[in-house]
């Protein structure tokens, strides 16, 4: 988070959210006054960059974000390395800042309900199988309980009608795949990628 206080002067002070970040993390400049509340500024633009090993939700290492009510939002994300991102923010008319914080690298674990066979009486046909995948972004050993992230999931396999890609956006940490549905005999592996993330597969057999 980036906040500025007003005394005389106006100036921007960078104090992230975490000293540590992982796969995906907001952060919110925000303009404060020297009682800490929100600082009446005109609507401006708050130049963000970073360096090191990590960028920004606009998919650079600089993004102009709008500052409304004293308030922005931005989201930094990591690369699949550990390291040092340092953070700058400057705004017209504000004194620019500086802060860091050391990025760790995201991997993503799989977890799949099994798929149920069930024999249909008409001459021993089976159901098409269907199972739930559950992707959880960890770092550092932990869940990343903030982390939002757009997870995708490609299916490979023997058979010659596939599941669809799928995309889903990750909940306090967790993103799920429900009831994905693929025919007979069930030898797919289940690929789940994510900006910022080490990529992880299961099989399903």
């Amino acid at each position: 988070m980036c906040t500025g206080r007003r005394s005389g002067s106006s100036s921007m002070s960078v104090a992230p959210a975490s000293s540590r970040t992982a796969a995906a993390a907001p952060r919110s400049p925000s303009a404060l006054d020297s009682l800490g509340q929100p600082a009446p500024l005109p609507d401006r633009a708050v130049d963000l960059s970073v360096a090191g090993e990590g960028v920004l939700d606009c998919g650079a290492s600089m993004c102009r974000v709008a500052l409304s009510n004293g308030q922005a939002s931005a989201r930094l994300t990591s690369t699949l390395r550990p390291g040092h991102v340092a953070i700058r923010a400057a705004a017209a008319g504000l004194a620019a800042a500086e802060s860091a914080v050391e990025s760790l690298p995201g991997s993503i674990q799989l977890q799949a309900t099994p798929p149920e066979r069930v024999n249909l009486p008409d001459g021993g046909t089976w159901l098409k199988y269907r199972t739930t995948i559950y992707a959880t972004i960890r770092a550092g050993g932990e869940r990343v309980k903030d982390a939002d992230n757009l997870v995708r999931l490609h299916v490979t396999g023997s058979s010659a009608k596939m599941p669809p890609d799928l995309e889903v956006r990750a909940v306090n940490g967790v993103a799920v795949f429900k009831d994905v549905s693929f025919d007979p005999p069930p030898k797919y592996v289940f690929h789940v990628t994510s900006e910022g993330l080490m990529p992880a597969q299961i099989p399903i057999y």
